[in-house]
Protein backbone atom coordinates (compact mmCIF):
# COMPACT_ATOMS: atom_id res chain seq x y z
CA UNK A 1 0.00 0.00 0.00
CA UNK A 2 1.69 3.44 -1.33
CA UNK A 3 0.37 6.41 0.63
CA UNK A 4 3.33 8.71 -0.27
CA UNK A 5 3.55 12.15 -0.30
CA UNK A 6 0.16 13.01 0.93
CA UNK A 7 -0.89 15.53 3.86
CA UNK A 8 -1.80 12.52 6.39
CA UNK A 9 -0.71 13.85 9.71
CA UNK A 10 -2.06 11.51 11.89
CA UNK A 11 -2.60 7.51 11.72
CA UNK A 12 -5.97 6.62 13.29
CA UNK A 13 -6.54 3.20 14.93
CA UNK A 14 -8.99 1.98 12.54
CA UNK A 15 -7.08 3.05 9.44
CA UNK A 16 -6.22 0.04 8.62
CA UNK A 17 -8.41 -2.59 9.69
CA UNK A 18 -9.12 -5.47 6.73
CA UNK A 19 -5.86 -5.36 5.50
CA UNK A 20 -4.07 -7.70 7.89
CA UNK A 21 -2.60 -9.57 5.15
CA UNK A 22 -0.88 -6.41 3.50
CA UNK A 23 3.12 -6.99 3.21
CA UNK A 24 4.42 -3.34 2.40
CA UNK A 25 3.21 -0.07 3.82
CA UNK A 26 4.89 3.42 2.44
CA UNK A 27 3.48 6.52 4.70
CA UNK A 28 6.02 8.35 3.86
CA UNK A 29 6.29 12.36 2.93
CA UNK A 30 3.15 13.05 4.60
CA UNK A 31 4.27 14.65 7.63
CA UNK A 32 2.86 12.20 10.02
CA UNK A 33 2.70 13.77 13.37
CA UNK A 34 0.82 11.53 15.42
CA UNK A 35 -0.02 7.21 15.56
CA UNK A 36 -2.50 6.10 17.30
CA UNK A 37 -1.25 3.38 19.75
CA UNK A 38 -2.65 -0.01 17.92
CA UNK A 39 -2.82 1.49 14.18
CA UNK A 40 -0.77 -1.07 12.70
CA UNK A 41 -1.76 -3.97 15.35
CA UNK A 42 -3.74 -5.74 12.83
CA UNK A 43 -0.92 -6.04 10.16
CA UNK A 44 0.73 -8.84 11.64
CA UNK A 45 2.32 -9.77 7.85
CA UNK A 46 3.64 -6.14 7.61
CA UNK A 47 7.33 -7.16 5.79
CA UNK A 48 7.85 -3.77 5.03
CA UNK A 49 7.49 0.07 6.66
CA UNK A 50 8.68 3.13 5.51
CA UNK A 51 7.90 6.14 7.87
CA UNK A 52 10.13 8.55 6.89
CA UNK A 53 9.97 12.61 6.46
CA UNK A 54 7.52 12.86 9.60
CA UNK A 55 7.16 14.19 13.01
CA UNK A 56 7.54 11.74 14.74
CA UNK A 57 8.19 11.66 18.91
CA UNK A 58 8.06 7.93 20.23
CA UNK A 59 7.92 8.31 23.30
CA UNK A 60 5.49 4.87 24.03
CA UNK A 61 7.46 1.96 23.61
CA UNK A 62 4.29 0.28 22.22
CA UNK A 63 3.54 2.60 19.36
CA UNK A 64 3.78 0.54 16.87
CA UNK A 65 2.96 -2.72 18.04
CA UNK A 66 3.36 -6.02 17.73
CA UNK A 67 4.73 -6.79 14.01
CA UNK A 68 6.03 -10.43 13.98
CA UNK A 69 6.90 -10.19 10.15
CA UNK A 70 8.63 -6.95 9.71
CA UNK A 71 11.74 -7.24 7.98
CA UNK A 72 12.58 -3.37 7.34
CA UNK A 73 12.25 -0.30 8.97
CA UNK A 74 12.33 3.28 7.48
CA UNK A 75 12.72 6.65 9.63
CA UNK A 76 14.56 8.91 7.25
CA UNK A 77 14.61 13.16 8.21
CA UNK A 78 11.31 11.44 10.78
CA UNK A 79 12.44 14.17 13.50
CA UNK A 80 13.63 10.82 15.61
CA UNK A 81 15.62 11.68 19.07
CA UNK A 82 15.78 7.95 20.39
CA UNK A 83 15.63 4.68 18.78
CA UNK A 84 15.50 2.48 21.89
CA UNK A 85 12.40 3.40 22.62
CA UNK A 86 11.00 1.63 19.54
CA UNK A 87 10.84 -1.34 21.32
CA UNK A 88 12.71 -3.84 19.41
CA UNK A 89 11.26 -6.83 21.29
CA UNK A 90 8.23 -5.73 18.52
CA UNK A 91 10.18 -6.87 15.60
CA UNK A 92 12.19 -10.64 16.29
CA UNK A 93 12.42 -10.58 12.33
CA UNK A 94 13.79 -6.91 12.07
CA UNK A 95 16.67 -6.91 9.71
CA UNK A 96 17.26 -3.95 8.26
CA UNK A 97 16.54 -0.73 10.14
CA UNK A 98 17.05 2.49 8.57
CA UNK A 99 17.42 5.73 10.92
CA UNK A 100 19.05 8.37 8.93
CA UNK A 101 18.85 12.09 9.09
CA UNK A 102 17.69 12.03 12.27
CA UNK A 103 18.08 13.29 15.92
CA UNK A 104 19.44 10.34 17.45
CA UNK A 105 22.22 11.60 20.06
CA UNK A 106 23.15 8.10 21.70
CA UNK A 107 22.98 4.03 20.40
CA UNK A 108 21.99 2.41 23.98
CA UNK A 109 20.12 -0.94 24.63
CA UNK A 110 20.00 -2.43 21.25
CA UNK A 111 18.14 -5.49 22.42
CA UNK A 112 16.06 -7.19 20.73
CA UNK A 113 17.79 -6.78 17.45
CA UNK A 114 19.26 -10.41 17.36
CA UNK A 115 18.40 -10.51 13.59
CA UNK A 116 19.49 -7.57 12.46
CA UNK A 117 21.66 -7.57 9.46
CA UNK A 118 22.19 -4.02 8.44
CA UNK A 119 21.49 -0.72 10.29
CA UNK A 120 22.02 2.61 9.23
CA UNK A 121 22.13 5.63 11.55
CA UNK A 122 23.69 8.37 9.12
CA UNK A 123 23.83 11.47 9.61
CA UNK A 124 22.57 11.85 12.93
CA UNK A 125 23.73 13.35 16.46
CA UNK A 126 25.78 10.82 17.91
CA UNK A 127 29.03 11.40 20.00
CA UNK A 128 29.89 8.66 21.65
CA UNK A 129 29.71 4.87 21.08
CA UNK A 130 29.93 3.11 24.36
CA UNK A 131 30.98 0.07 25.78
CA UNK A 132 28.75 -3.22 24.64
CA UNK A 133 26.58 -1.11 21.91
CA UNK A 134 26.48 -3.93 19.95
CA UNK A 135 26.48 -6.52 21.80
CA UNK A 136 23.17 -8.06 21.15
CA UNK A 137 23.61 -7.62 17.49
CA UNK A 138 25.64 -10.45 16.89
CA UNK A 139 24.31 -10.56 13.13
CA UNK A 140 25.18 -7.35 12.31
CA UNK A 141 26.78 -7.60 8.60
CA UNK A 142 26.45 -3.71 7.62
CA UNK A 143 27.03 -0.58 10.12
CA UNK A 144 26.96 2.81 8.87
CA UNK A 145 27.39 5.15 11.21
CA UNK A 146 28.74 8.37 8.65
CA UNK A 147 28.19 11.76 9.23
CA UNK A 148 27.70 12.07 12.87
CA UNK A 149 29.44 13.62 15.40
CA UNK A 150 31.43 10.95 16.60
CA UNK A 151 34.35 11.91 19.15
CA UNK A 152 34.38 9.24 21.14
CA UNK A 153 34.70 4.76 20.93
CA UNK A 154 34.56 3.21 24.44
CA UNK A 155 36.68 -0.05 24.77
CA UNK A 156 34.64 -3.06 23.11
CA UNK A 157 32.03 -0.98 21.95
CA UNK A 158 31.72 -3.53 18.85
CA UNK A 159 31.99 -6.30 21.03
CA UNK A 160 29.43 -9.05 19.80
CA UNK A 161 30.02 -8.05 15.89
CA UNK A 162 33.63 -10.09 16.04
CA UNK A 163 32.24 -12.68 13.38
CA UNK A 164 29.51 -10.70 11.68
CA UNK A 165 30.59 -7.81 10.25
CA UNK A 166 31.90 -7.55 7.12
CA UNK A 167 30.98 -3.33 5.68
CA UNK A 168 31.71 -0.94 8.71
CA UNK A 169 31.43 3.24 7.91
CA UNK A 170 32.51 5.66 9.97
CA UNK A 171 33.42 8.04 7.99
CA UNK A 172 32.82 11.95 8.28
CA UNK A 173 32.28 12.41 11.61
CA UNK A 174 33.16 15.75 13.42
Amino acid sequence: LYIHDNSLEKIEKHYFHGLSSLSLLLISSNGIKLIENGAFEVLNQLTFLDLSYSYLKINNSNLLGFLPNLNTIIFIFSHLESIESLIFNSFPNLMNLIVQKNRIKTLENLEGLDNLFSLNIIDNRIKILKENTFLKTNKLYQLQITKNKLHSIEKNAFKGLELSINYLYLDQNK
